[in-house]
């Protein structure tokens, strides 16, 4: 394997890169990035770490882990090549969809009938043309082995989504692909999806015969890993037709896949004194980090905005503050005086980075150990609210019970759409406060009835008396 040397800077992403390094670079918030060329192909990965020490690291791992790719692709398609073809199993399906599948199966091996006959034709006429759908056929008879495909797309993606959840995500359903088929004679997306469904049901039927429940199992059980496995498949198909590994006839098999219904999940906020005391905790614990939470919440911000926050970004006279969101923009929203606050206690002890929270990737999955360390040993309720990426839903849930508008808590979360998300995922309802305000609201306020006090009322009881 041979790792090349890159001289001119790259902008990738929008995000402009500047040369620090062999095989570094570093951008206008000081992270430093990787940029490894093997074979003619450039690798890109997001190191997240201003330490020029821990980015070399990393740049050395990435580069090992390149090499294992490369290493295991290798092995794979050598001990693949001598094993014969196994058959497809079988799988029910709507009529629809068998219809759809073998109708793509006759093409296929019409494909490579015309692949013999031009190759006659060829050596008694060489100038004959070849058409279009013979050179596809050819294309499909010489492409590498599935599983070596799966590989290079999962290197792919391991490459552009950094090591995130997202690719954990789709490194997952790569697997499970790889556990359904394993050549492209056996490769059926609808059969995948079901078997993958079926997996799914069982599991739950497993987690509810273990908790004693009686409860029948949901059609939907496991929708949201069913619409991610549908995704994958989608994005591998038309990458596959992109690189002529498949006919693009092959994408009409993913409409007959359905999209499971996910029901949002039932949140039940805590009261404002609960927030209070969980940040308390967690700052008696870990100051930095606990504060480092604290202000999280209060911004309403995602973590890789509060954790490349610099002091310079923060104007305290004007109650502003210039937040970096997605796709390597700037934000300036207004400050709340309890977060301007929060940020004033640490500022005598700022760091030389300029940063208020000089965090690296451990301390950070200290902070991520912190909140359930501090909700175990505390008792804590609606733990799931305290984790440190339902603080923004939590936030803005808050925001919105004080009388703020969509629109005006979308423009504080630096969304572009107006309120549209913050109403559809990140408000959530308090059922206490809705108890309450339903309490207080008279309708026909010239009803008697209506304004009269309620039975057995304090009022009642003191006109008693």
């Amino acid at each position: 394997m041979r790792f090349e040397l890159l001289l001119q800077p790259h902008c990738a992403n929008r995000l402009t890169l500047e040369l620090f390094d062999t095989n570094l670079y570093q951008d206008k918030r000081g992270f430093f990035h990787a940029r490894v060329r093997v074979a003619g192909k450039l690798h890109k990965k997001a190191l997240r770490t201003e330490s020029i020490r821990e980015a070399r690291q990393a740049l050395a791992e990435f580069q090992t882990d390149l090499r294992r790719a490369r290493d295991g692709a290798k092995t794979t398609n050598a001990s693949l090549e001598t094993q014969a073809p196994n058959v497809r199993p079988a799988v029910g399906h709507d009529a629809a969809v068998l219809e759809t599948i073998e109708l793509l199966r006759a093409q296929i091996s019409e494909l490579r009938t015309q692949v013999v006959d031009s190759k006659a034709k060829a050596d008694s006429d060489p100038g004959a043309p070849v058409p279009s759908a013979q050179k596809l056929a050819a294309r499909l008879c010489e492409r590498p082995l599935f599983p070596v495909v799966i590989a290079k797309y999962d290197a792919l993606l391991e490459s552009t989504c950094n090591k995130g959840s997202t690719y954990r995500m789709y490194h997952g359903d790569a697997e499970n692909v790889l556990r359904f088929c394993s050549t492209w004679e056996e490769f059926d997306p609808p059969a995948i999806w079901g078997k993958r469904r079926l997996e799914l049901r069982e599991h739950h039927e497993r987690i509810r015969r273990n908790q004693n429940k009686e409860e029948a199992i949901a059609d939907t059980a496991g929708g949201t890993s069913l619409n991610q496995l549908k995704v994958f498949l989608n994005k591998f198909i038309h990458w596959c037709i992109g690189k002529q590994w498949l006919e693009p006839s092959f994408a009409i098999v993913m409409k007959d896949i359905k999209t499971m219904v996910v029901n949002p999940q039932k949140v039940n906020l805590p009261e404002a004194s609960v927030m209070a005391e969980f940040f308390d905790l967690a700052e008696s614990v870990d100051f930095q980090l606990g504060r480092f939470l604290r202000v999280t919440y209060l911004l309403a911000c995602r973590k890789m905005s509060t954790l490349g926050l610099k002091w310079e970004d923060i104007d305290f006279p004007g109650q502003l503050v210039t937040l970096w969101v997605k796709r390597d923009r700037q934000e300036t929203v207004p400050l709340l005086p309890e977060a301007a606050a929060a940020l004033l206690a640490i500022r005598p002890s700022a760091s030389a980075t300029g940063r208020v929270f000089p965090l690296s990737d451990r301390q950070y999955k200290r902070a991520v150990q912190l909140v359930k360390t501090v909700v175990r040993t505390q008792g804590i309720e609606n733990s799931k609210i305290c984790a440190v990426k339902s603080l923004r839903s939590a936030m803005v849930s808050k925001l919105l019970e004080l009388g703020f508008t969509p629109p005006e808590v979308a423009a504080i979360v630096c969304h572009q759409d107006g309120g549209v998300l913050v109403q559809k995922v990140y408000g959530k309802v308090r059922q206490s406060h809705l108890r309450e305000k339903v309490a207080r609201t008279r309708i026909l306020k010239s009803d008697p009835a209506a304004s009269a006090p309620l039975e057995n009322s304090p009022a009642d009881c003191e006109d008693e008396k």
